[in-house]
């Protein structure tokens, strides 16, 4: 096992680390403050809004990627399905930051795929402009949508 890949499997075990969520949220929140929009949809919304009336363009992205089953990444799909239709609600300037991972990637590859596509559909309708999919090193590419 290579330097990267036991990073990689350290990162993952400790994201699910009630303990290790519990210190960060205690110790980092504050420094962290300016990276986050917000705790709820719509406190990031508002940051979005206020930020947007600065001139400022925003990517958002729902923190999380250590999923452990296809159900998770389920409702982290939808999650981002209704960030999509805040942003157009708002007609904020802005678009989204969407993980592979996050959608199932190192469980279910053709899973996550599946996932990561069925924002299309609704990228359009709502006219959102761009869906930013990162590809992580090692694991399949993954077609833009």
């Amino acid at each position: 096992m290579d330097a990267t890949e036991l990073y990689r499997k350290v990162m993952l075990t400790i994201s699910g680390s009630r303990l290790v969520e519990r210190l960060t949220l205690k110790y980092c929140k504050r420094m962290a403050r300016k990276f986050i929009a917000g705790d709820t949809l719509p406190e990031a919304l508002e940051e979005t809004e206020r930020l947007n009336r600065l001139g400022i363009m925003v990517t958002l992205d729902h923190l999380g990627e250590g999923i452990a089953s296809l159900d998770q990444a389920d409702g982290y799909k939808e999650q981002y399905l209704r960030l999509l239709e805040g942003i157009a609600e708002r007609k904020a300037n802005a678009n989204v930051s969407l993980k592979p991972t996050q959608m199932g990637l190192s469980l279910e590859p053709e899973a996550a795929t599946a996932m990561c596509g069925r924002s299309r559909p609704k990228r359009r309708s709502l006219a959102i402009s761009c869906v930013w999919i990162w590809r992580i090193p090692r694991l399949p590419r993954l077609r833009s949508i």
